[in-house]
């Protein structure tokens, strides 16, 4: 038994109704900030991970890997994200049969200010807290999905 809930799990339960409480507004305020710019999260991650990616371009196994987007899913939002001009598919050099998908300069632009936009809430967010606190707050939490994973 955890050394946590031999008195009872009342730390416990504080403990997981503020990581509830925290995934929460996270997820909020993601939320309302890629409604701004009329973005699913989805999109988001697809558009992220293309940006981060050098060359700009990933095969779509790469971003199901990187995203967790199931390949019908994926389908779907790179089908949105190319309607919007964001995206477009390049023919596999390797394998015809395979199209990879690259960001475009509208879509560049875009998630480069989506993500400028994210790190002003996320500076905002942890205001509070000092460099040390994160640390030791990543290390725990770290810690606790290594064991739960």
């Amino acid at each position: 038994m955890s050394k946590l809930l031999e008195n009872g799990p009342v730390e416990a339960e504080k403990l997981l109704i503020n990581l509830d409480k925290i995934s929460r507004k996270l997820s909020s305020n993601r939320t309302k900030d890629l409604l701004k710019y009329e973005l699913k999260k989805s999109s988001f991650e697809i558009l992220y991970a293309l940006l981060v990616e050098p060359t700009h371009q990933l095969k779509p196994t790469q971003l199901m890997k990187i995203t967790g987007i199931t390949s019908g899913s994926l389908t779907t939002r790179v089908d949105k994200l190319v309607e919007k001009d964001y995206v477009r598919r390049v023919k596999d050099k390797n394998d015809k049969r395979v199209k990879s998908i690259k960001i475009k300069k509208k879509g560049l632009t875009l998630i480069t200010e989506v993500v400028k936009t994210h790190n002003e809430q996320i500076e905002q967010l942890i205001a509070p807290l000092t460099e040390e606190d994160c640390k030791g707050l990543n290390g725990l939490l770290n810690k606790w999905l290594t064991a739960n994973a």
